[in-house]
């Protein structure tokens, strides 16, 4: 039941067709039969033992991450974005404008103009929840919005 990943057997139940025929496809998804192992001289070595396979797997993840150094790690910015001139950057006036903790209107205009049944975090509240009780949250939630960036761990 566990690996099925299903809720079907109950205690003295006998497992019926439809169980085990879910039971045998879920057992296959996890069977590698074969992995194309590339060669440097540029041939290949096609991998069928469940040995061998198991034995590839981790060589395949160290070389998928391992740190590799490109040409164009060096790059600045300016390099990155393209363009051939001078990268727009904000004024201080700008930045000082922009960084500042943000207003209840602030967040009740961007509350009020976002769609409902959009879930705009990790907690699965939608908008329309966090509008019906935005009366009662509101300033909650910008105390925890003044909080986390004078903190800088708050998720």
């Amino acid at each position: 039941m566990v690996r099925a990943r299903a809720k079907m057997g109950v205690e003295g139940e006998k497992p019926t067709a439809a169980w085990l025929g879910m039971e045998a496809y879920k057992a296959c998804q996890k069977f590698i039969p074969k992995i194309i192992k590339p060669q440097l001289g540029g041939g290949e070595i096609i991998l069928t033992t469940q040995s061998e396979i198991e034995a590839e797997c981790p060589n395949f993840y160290e070389d998928l991450f391992r740190h590799r150094v490109h040409e164009d790690e060096n790059r600045t910015i300016e390099d990155f974005l393209g363009g051939g001139g001078e990268v727009p950057k904000l004024s201080n006036e700008e930045k000082n404008s922009i960084e500042h903790d943000l207003s209840l209107k602030e967040l009740t205009d961007y509350l009020m103009s976002s769609k409902n049944n959009v879930a705009p975090g990790s907690s699965g509240y939608t908008n329309e929840f966090y509008k019906f009780f935005w009366p009662n949250l509101g300033t909650l939630i910008k105390k925890y919005a003044d909080f986390c960036p004078k903190k800088k761990r708050c998720q």
